[in-house]
């Protein structure tokens, strides 16, 4: 027999039917990453950096100026997707292939630098604010063209986004592209400054109680979970709620209750659900438990016979359950617990706490 009660307890989402949206998500918003703007940038930074685009970095060739609508319309793109994204450098002035080819040094009377200041806020709607133009310091032997200069745009995470580009679409950084953000994506923008956002997973486990009884044995587990705050609120009001097990032991339909209050001794007993009443400030850690227990039948006391009990009842258990703060009742998520466990260890307490009662 298993019982469930929400002391404290957390689940993994890796499982969850969402996992496309949450692996998108996860490149969403370099929260843990806050972007840091350089002072300035040197030749070298710019040739030492991976020829490889990646989600942090874009680079665009100076021949894009040659035909100024359009150069307008890639940084637009370039700026929406990385404001909405966390942030990122845009470079512009360097080929494909990471060779300097470089931007005009001005723009009529207007350095580049000054002009692309003047643009960059126009060139998305909402404007942004959170920007820096560099112009690219030179090398005593530099690969940088006569009378051109290459340019880094540093962008920061817009508490503004998302920001629609000039073609009136939005997006975002994704795999080292810039690509028009799905609608979910756009949807959790729009939430992040209004709703916390707690991710949690399951940290260990550990037995902390076993005695017999009338039915067999039992024992208590502590399931340790550690919750995150991974966006920009704090989260003042929390629970998280079991909402149902499954399991693929024959004959055990009753012998699952989520209720910590039917548990058989009364050392753990407790009703109710509580609330988590300590605040999860941005990018805080929480741990929180889940107490479990278990009634076990083995043949007898013996060793591999308590083992082979603990794998009947536990090897295909899930538990799905959800994470509600004040702003949301969270999404269901799933957890198997069989790959958290020492079997050996658990069976050895359990044989150890019955010889001395």
């Amino acid at each position: 027999m298993l019982f469930l009660n929400a002391k404290n307890y957390s689940v993994n989402k890796r499982t969850n039917p969402q996992i496309t949206k949450a692996l998108i998500i996860s490149g969403l918003i370099h929260q843990e990453n806050t972007m840091v703007f350089k002072e300035s940038w040197h030749e070298n930074d710019i040739l030492n950096l991976p020829l490889e685009e990646n989600s942090d970095s874009e680079r665009k060739s100076g021949k894009l100026f040659d035909d100024r609508n359009e150069f307008e319309k890639t940084v637009s793109k370039a700026i929406s997707a990385f404001s909405n994204s966390g942030g990122g450098h845009l470079i512009l002035g360097i080929d494909d292939e990471g060779k300097p080819d470089g931007l005009p040094e001005n723009v009529g009377r207007t350095s580049m630098k000054d002009w692309l200041e003047q643009k960059i806020p126009h060139l998305v709607d909402y404007q942004i604010r959170d920007f820096r133009v560099h112009t690219v310091i030179k090398s005593t032997q530099t690969k940088i063209p006569e009378n051109k200069v290459v340019i880094v745009i540093d962008i920061g995470d817009s508490a503004l986004a998302p920001h629609q580009a000039l073609d009136k679409k939005y997006y975002y950084r994704v795999a080292g592209r810039s690509d028009p953000a799905p609608h979910f994506y756009l949807e959790l923008l729009h939430q992040r400054y209004k709703s916390p956002t707690l991710d949690y997973d399951l940290d260990k486990i550990e037995i902390i109680e076993a005695s017999e009884i009338e039915k067999g044995m039992f024992i208590v587990l502590q399931l340790n979970y550690l919750i995150k705050n991974s966006g920009r609120i704090a989260a003042y009001k929390w629970a998280l709620f079991p909402r149902e097990i499954k399991y693929s032991c024959k004959g055990c339909n009753d012998d699952y209750i989520l209720n910590r209050s039917n548990f058989p001794t009364n050392k753990f007993r407790s009703s109710g659900i509580p609330f988590g009443d300590n605040t999860i400030l941005p990018g805080g850690l929480f741990r929180k438990e889940i107490l479990m227990g278990v009634i076990l039948r083995p043949s007898s006391n013996n060793r591999n016979d308590i083992k082979e009990e603990l794998i009947n009842m536990l090897k295909d258990f899930e538990l799905r359950s959800q994470l509600a703060t004040e702003t949301s009742p969270g999404e269901i998520s799933i957890h198997s617990i069989f790959d958290k466990l020492d079997i050996e260890q658990i069976a050895n307490y359990i044989l150890d706490q019955i010889k001395h009662k």
